[in-house]
């Protein structure tokens, strides 16, 4: 039964064909977990607040930066280095105080994707690292829970429903190709705000319809979007078994390397050379991402080496490409220099 207010607030929502009072409870009932409250993140969370979603968890390790403003619509400029998830709850709040969110001011792990995952409903990707999408992958596959996933480079996008119904996952579209490095995120290749909003928006569309048991919800394709020439293209495939590798890469949360006797450390900083901001607390090896084939020799295969970025995922990349080269001694900085400046400042 719905208060008189909730009639008003989903009036246009309730009308549609396939939602009505029983879709519409199906929506306040259900338990979102978004990935990522960034360039997809920001504008699904508005449209899922709207929509009525019942619980939505959100799960992000970055602060709001203004290179954030042009595309993450969510946040404000008198909220620069606020966790995003803590301005996320703030903002969401004010649009619909009938959702319950739970904020995650923390990376999505090997230590916490199960626990995680396994308290919601379906699991939204809405990450800019394609290390934490197979993490995201391999767990909803081991715990039979559906991922709606979207990606942007540039002028492209992609999105799909997956793992519904026993329909094919994100390795059955994109099988895993261990040791390849990653660079392609929006930091170093560029991205167009409208773009999010659009590969968002499917993704929204896709959690709803899951939500209110529509049958017509497509579960072995996805849409590849271009706006280049405003094409929508989608691509089909079939379930197919898969080894899902267990991650068991190294890491060191940033209070402990905050604490960390760093004197005689080997630190591998893989940001670009005048990337900000720069850490003189401790001595480091730069070199950047995209020249760690070339120059891996430079890397000792002995004792531990650490591996910084600006936030853990580029560092999380190297690590990956490296193992797969014989690399067993690397250890990830998780939090990056951000992490490493905020604790810094939090210990003044």
């Amino acid at each position: 039964m719905f208060e008189e207010k909730d009639i008003a607030r989903y009036s246009r929502q309730l009308i549609l064909p396939g939602i009505g009072p029983s879709g519409q409870d199906r929506i306040s009932r259900a338990r979102v977990l978004v990935i990522g409250a960034g360039g997809l993140g920001s504008p699904l969370l508005f449209y899922l607040t709207g929509s009525g979603i019942g619980t939505i968890g959100i799960i992000d390790p970055d602060t709001i930066h203004v290179s954030n403003l042009h595309r993450q619509m969510l946040y404000r400029t008198d909220q620069i280095g606020v966790p995003k998830v803590e301005a996320a709850v703030s903002n969401l709040s004010q649009l619909n105080p009938g959702v319950q969110f739970i904020p995650y001011f923390k990376k999505f792990d090997s230590e916490n994707a199960e626990q995680l995952v396994s308290e919601y409903d379906i699991v939204v990707d809405c990450s800019d690292s394609i290390q934490t999408r197979y993490l995201i992958d391999q767990t909803c596959v081991e715990l039979n829970k559906p991922m709606v996933f979207g990606a942007i480079h540039r002028h492209e996008g992609q999105f799909g429903l997956l793992n519904h119904k026993n329909g094919p996952t994100y390795r059955c579209f994109f099988p895993e190709q261990k040791g390849k490095i990653d660079t392609k995120n929006c930091s170093e290749t560029g991205v167009l705000g409208p773009l999010c909003g659009l590969i968002a928006s499917f993704q929204a569309d896709l959690v709803i319809r899951y939500c209110i048991e529509d049958p017509t919800l497509p579960t072995n394709e996805i849409g590849l979007l271009s706006t280049r020439n405003y094409s929508l293209k989608t691509i089909h495939t079939d379930r197919n078994t898969h080894t899902y590798p267990t991650n068991t890469m190294k890491r060191i949360e940033r209070h402990a390397f905050y604490k960390l006797d760093k004197s005689d450390a080997i630190i591998i900083d893989v940001r670009e050379e005048d990337e900000e901001p720069i850490v003189d607390d401790y001595r480091r090896i730069l070199i950047p991402l995209n020249e760690i084939p070339h120059r891996k020799n430079e890397i000792p295969q002995t004792g531990d080496v650490y591996v910084i970025c600006a936030s853990g995922r580029r560092s999380e990349g190297a690590i990956d490409y490296l193992e797969s080269q014989g690399y067993t001694n690397l250890i990830n900085v998780e939090g990056g220099t951000y992490g490493f400046i905020q604790e810094k400042t939090q210990n003044a």
